[in-house]
């Protein structure tokens, strides 16, 4: 896939993810006390390290753009950089467990 269509997926997947969290939030009550900080709602992110720069550009770039879910909880984008076929032996295994995963390369 080319670079534009990677990015493409990755917003597409993250935005199905920020909506279900939305979601589950007005379910749960979601509407925090104010005036009290909110715990941030994390989207993990394990990339293949060839991408490493461009996905640490995307996601400040959402960091600065200050998405918060409808309780207002900010959303913060951590990126996991792993090697393809190791994370994808990790994933089988439980012991990653990303919300998206970027293999860099076919496995």
């Amino acid at each position: 896939m080319s670079t534009r269509r990677n990015f493409l997926a990755i917003l597409v997947a993250a935005t199905a993810i920020v909506g279900a969290i939305y979601s589950f939030g007005m379910k749960q009550g979601g509407l925090g006390l104010p005036g009290i900080a909110k715990e941030p709602v994390s989207l993990t992110i394990a990339s293949s390290v060839t991408k490493a720069k461009w996905l640490a550009a995307g996601a400040e770039e959402f960091k600065a753009a200050g998405i918060t879910t409808a309780d207002g909880r900010p959303v913060e984008i951590v990126i996991s950089n792993v090697l393809s076929g190791a994370s994808m032996a990790q994933i089988a295994a439980g012991t990653l467990q990303p919300v998206v995963w970027s293999p860099g390369e076919q496995t």
